[in-house]
C-alpha cells in the first residue's frame, strides 16, 4: 500500500529541512527558534511557527492544510506574489506557480481531508475523476475512467483507500455503469460502450 509519497530529510546546524518531491505528508513539529523546520516543496518554502498541518504535492500544485499552530508559506523568488502567507488553523492554501489562494475550512472539512491519514477517503460529491486518482495513489490496480463523460460525475461515499473492489461494486450497482477488470487495472465507462 502507497500513497505514492516521497520525502527526503536532511539537518543542519540551523534547521530541520525536508523535501516532499511528491505525494502527501502529515507532520507534528515541535518549533524550536534555534533550528527551525522547513517543509520544501515545488521550490515554496512552508516555515513551521509551531503546528500539526498536511502538505500535498502534485506535480503543478501545493495544497496546505492547517490543523494546530501556524505556518508560513514563503513564494519562489519570481512569483507574482512576492510576500510570505501566514496559515493558521483551519486555513488551506493552494499555490501554484502564479499565486497562493488561502481559504478557511470547517472541522469537518478539515478532518475529511485528513481521512487519508487513517486509510480512509472522505468523498463529498467528489468527480470520478479525481476519485480514481485518489485511489490509483494508494494501490497497484488502477481505475481507468475510459469515458470522458462520465469523469465529472459525481460520489459522495467514505471508502477504504485501499479497497478498489468495493469502488467498482458502487460504479456498477449504484451508477449503472460498465466495469471491466483487465490485469492491474479496473476500466469504468457507460454501459453500451
Amino acid at each position: 500500500v502507497t500513497t505514492n509519497t516521497v520525502l527526503r530529510v536532511a539537518k543542519s546546524g540551523k534547521q530541520r529541512n525536508v523535501w516532499l518531491d511528491k505525494g502527501e505528508a502529515f507532520f507534528q513539529v515541535v518549533h524550536d527558534d534555534k533550528r527551525a523546520f522547513v517543509l520544501h516543496a515545488l521550490n515554496f518554502k512552508v516555515v513551521d511557527l509551531g503546528t500539526e498541518f498536511s502538505v500535498r504535492r502534485d506535480a503543478d500544485r501545493l495544497e496546505v492544510t492547517v490543523l494546530k499552530g501556524s505556518v508560513r508559506i514563503d513564494p519562489p523568488n519570481g512569483q507574482h506574489q512576492s510576500t510570505p502567507v501566514r496559515l493558521t488553523a483551519g486555513d488551506v492554501a493552494v499555490a501554484d506557480n502564479h499565486a497562493i489562494s488561502v481559504s478557511r475550512k470547517s472541522s469537518t472539512a478539515i478532518a475529511d481531508a485528513l481521512g487519508w491519514r487513517s486509510g480512509i477517503l472522505v468523498l463529498r460529491r467528489v468527480p470520478l475523476s479525481e476519485v480514481a486518482a485518489e485511489f490509483n495513489r494508494w494501490n497497484t490496480e488502477k481505475i481507468i475512467i475510459g469515458d470522458r463523460t462520465i469523469a465529472n460525475m459525481t460520489i459522495s461515499a467514505r471508502l477504504s483507500a485501499t479497497d478498489v473492489d468495493v469502488f467498482a461494486r458502487m460504479a456498477r450497482n449504484f451508477m449503472g455503469l460498465k466495469v471491466i477488470r483487465s490485469g492491474d487495472e479496473i476500466r469504468i465507462s457507460r454501459q453500451g460502450m
